[in-house]
């Protein structure tokens, strides 16, 4: 079984070229939201007297932003895009930042700020190189290191788009989360993941910087991404209940 059409296509090549006689099933992933946590009980303690007079139905904004640091605090309280991931070489960190260096350097200066969001992972070397040598690209790019998946429902649901230009993706759960959360994205044209933003995203080249910052201006156009997200409203998503069930039938099949 794999997690999508374009890895199943992938080990049929691979068996192909070793004479190995199996076939492959595509149980395709979700386009789920992170399952809501409850804020820990010393988060709970640590709220001051205003919070506690506070009509969160009134501020859902603020109910979202009390339970954070204040790095994120400051985050969620601009404009700002989200990439979410390991920051590693496959997800295309370097080509990404340098897409806002570009764009900024070419006066469109009324940019979100893009936010990587993910644990420390391999090759980081010219990402952090051009980081440091732009003053983290002008002010324009910040890191969430190692977010929580309370930390990362917030980001999800309080960000402008999302971005996942990868090389390679044997899925896309960044793509189907934001999705769920009613956010469009800026996607690599490969892989897998073409089957998860089906035409609900803006598609890029992930090997062009150029390519990347033309998908991100397209979706940075508030009418353009309004479009997109009443798109997102109407389309029936896959959940993880569609998954195990196509397990399910999968694995029954093989008895």
């Amino acid at each position: 079984m794999t997690i999508s059409e374009a890895t199943r296509r992938d080990l049929l090549r691979f068996f192909q070229a070793h004479d190995i006689r199996h076939n492959a099933t595509a149980i395709p992933l979700a386009q789920a939201g992170l399952s809501k946590t409850e804020p820990a009980e010393i988060e709970v303690q640590q709220q001051g007297p205003v919070s506690s007079r506070i009509s969160f139905d009134a501020y859902p904004q603020l109910e979202d932003a009390r339970h954070l640091n204040a790095h994120l605090r400051k985050i969620v309280g601009e404009p700002y895009a989200l990439c979410v991931g390991t920051v590693e070489l496959r997800k295309n960190i370097w080509r990404t930042a340098m897409a806002w260096k570009y764009l900024v350097d070419q006066g469109h200066t009324d940019l979100p700020k893009l936010i990587f969001a993910g644990r420390r992972g391999w090759v980081t070397t010219e990402f952090d190189l051009l980081m440091k040598g732009t003053g983290d690209v002008y002010g324009y790019v910040s890191e969430v290191k190692g977010p929580t998946d309370e930390e990362l429902h917030v980001l999800y649901k309080n960000c402008q788009f999302v971005l996942m230009p990868s090389v390679y993706e044997g899925w896309g759960l960044p793509v189907g989360e934001a999705l769920a959360y009613g956010k469009s994205a800026v996607v690599a044209e490969n892989s897998s993941l073409v089957e998860v933003g089906m035409a609900l995203v803006e598609y890029c080249d992930a090997m062009s910087v150029r390519s990347i910052a033309e998908a991100v201006l397209r979706l940075n156009d508030p009418s353009h991404r309004t479009t997109l997200e009443n798109k997102i409203k109407t389309t029936d998503l896959r959940s993880w209940s569609d998954v195990a069930q196509d397990m399910g039938q999968a694995m029954y099949a093989l008895r």
